[in-house]
């Protein structure tokens, strides 16, 4: 009887075992299938004039949202910008997909360089609004690294070299 009465209050405390591996809502994850709500994204902000590397993430919708439905990604630092069609402006980046059915989505994010050689977080804003008004929000952390240049200068040694043939 004990034992029974402890696998009862396990199962209530930790949820039944088919909810418990499955996502209840809206999901956004890395390239490895991580989800990054506590995670975050990790961005790079090379000095220079050289663009920095954009990061791929991908949205997942809930399982029992209706469709078409309409995903609205949005960032309040302006230097942050997402793959195209997308806008930008001197309030941050948007992006808004329409998801005709359930399908993973892929996006990508990055920055424009600055001068300033500081990390800086930022904060992405994904809402999911499916085709009975249901929202469902989920903020995804950005770490920005900065990387400045090389302080000594880059030298480079040419020798001359034959053809064999």
């Amino acid at each position: 009887m004990l034992q029974l009465s402890m696998m009862i209050v396990a199962l209530v405390v930790s949820g039944s075992p088919e909810h418990s591996t499955s996502p209840r809502g809206l999901v956004v994850q890395d390239v490895f299938g991580r989800p990054l709500g506590k995670r975050g994204l990790v961005l790079v902000d090379w000095e220079g004039y050289m663009a920095n590397p954009a990061v791929r993430f991908f949205i997942l919708p809930p399982p029992n949202a209706a469709y078409p439905a309409t995903v609205v990604v949005r960032a309040r630092e302006p230097r942050l910008m997402f793959d195209l069609p997308s806008e930008a402006g001197p309030h941050g980046p948007k992006k808004e997909i329409t998801l005709p059915r359930p399908e993973k989505t892929s996006l990508y994010v990055s920055i424009f360089p600055d001068r300033d050689s500081r990390d800086q977080d930022e904060v992405l804003d994904v809402v999911f609004t499916d085709a009975r008004g249901e929202r469902q929000t989920q903020r995804v952390p950005v770490h920005v690294v900065d990387q400045p240049g090389c302080s000594r200068p880059f030298r480079l040694n040419v020798a001359e070299s034959k053809v064999i043939r």
